[in-house]
């Protein structure tokens, strides 16, 4: 019933199966067909499709038969800052009776990219940020998931776990200042190992500084560290002596290249979602903090011009849309250790 290949090395789970994609409609099939008996759904996908996948649950969980109790825990992995609150926000809409717990990694375990019909994994990371959505069903969630992958690591709320993922702070400056490069060499330049020189790794720097400021803001300072030092406690960089000692020299960095050639890079993930989403969410994030990130909007509007995309006006993720619109750093606190009230209950 295991639909693709084993990753060598690890324990191998019962229950990875090729019918959750015919249950959800995703196979070309009209769906309809009821969620297998599993008590643990994972989502590995890019933070565009955590609606359309939401929606493809929606009536699978409303249908969750009474006597199979409880409702599977959905792990998103990874969360992408935020996307347990695009489902949990989707499933009320939908009048879902009662919504599952929802697990969001704020990274990959692995560092890979596809590679022809296989997948290249360069990195084992050794330390995950996660969060639960509601915080107060995190315990025995937690403890459970800690046992099969012990690189978690506990954080307060989902956004504190989300925030620790640095992909929006890193990709955008690596990119937008090596565009020339990137679209005359394609996978022929090393992303990070040629991307990341000390004057970029300086931007990097100073996003990175307006995320900690931001988590912080939020009530996060226990958890926020610079990513830097969290790259070498994951295993990508060998030394956190500075921005560019992780980035351009980190031996897990080194082997990832940049898009070919015949990608469109104004539609790549590194401006789409690390900037259109990640980026922008930051802002309307720090703006219900009562606090401004100036470098983080100068990204975003420099982002906007490349792509032809105009993000801030596109609004793809923001707390309005993850239903925290009119909320500040307390009050979203609160709402992320205690969930949203069950449809019934509005």
């Amino acid at each position: 019933d295991c639909a693709g290949e084993h990753l060598r090395g690890s324990a191998r789970l019962e229950l990875v199966t090729d019918r959750l994609p015919a249950a959800l409609g995703l196979d070309g099939t009209d769906g309809g067909a009821s969620l297998p008996p599993v008590d643990t759904v994972f989502v590995c996908t890019v933070v565009q499709a955590h609606e359309p996948i939401a929606r493809a649950l929606a009536p699978l969980l409303a249908a969750w038969p009474s006597d199979r109790a409880p409702l599977p825990v959905v792990v998103l992995s990874p969360g992408s800052t935020g996307g347990s609150l695009i489902l949990a926000r989707c499933w009320r809409e939908l009048r879902v009776p009662a919504l599952p717990p929802i697990v969001e990694l704020g990274t990959l375990p692995y560092g890979c990219r596809a590679k022809g019909s296989s997948v290249n994994v360069a990195v084992k990371v050794r330390r995950v940020p996660y969060g639960i959505f509601p915080a107060e069903r995190s315990h025995h969630i937690g403890h459970e998931l800690e046992r099969y992958f012990p690189c978690l690591v506990r954080c307060p709320t989902v956004l504190a776990a989300g925030l620790c993922n640095a992909n929006p702070v890193i990709h955008p400056s690596i990119a937008l200042l090596n565009l020339g490069y990137m679209e005359n060499q394609g996978d022929k330049m090393r992303f990070y190992g040629d991307g990341a020189s000390p004057m970029v790794c300086r931007m990097i720097q100073a996003l990175d500084e307006e995320r900690l400021e931001l988590m912080k803001a939020l009530g996060y300072g226990e958890v926020a560290m610079p990513d830097h030092t969290n790259s070498m406690l994951q295993g990508y960089a060998d030394s956190d002596a500075s921005y560019y000692e992780a980035y351009g020299k980190g031996k897990g960095f080194g082997t990832f290249a940049s898009p070919s050639t015949d990608c469109d890079l104004a539609q790549h993930r590194y401006l789409q979602e690390d900037i259109g989403c990640g980026l922008v969410f930051h802002v309307s994030l720090a703006s219900a903090c009562g606090l401004r990130l100036p470098v983080t909007e100068a990204v975003i509007r420099i982002g906007t011009v490349v792509s032809g995309d105009d993000f801030l006006a596109k609004q793809a993720k923001t707390v309005a849309s993850l239903g925290l619109e009119g909320m500040d750093a307390p009050a979203i606190d609160g709402l992320l250790r205690r969930g949203f009230p069950q449809p019934a209950d509005q």
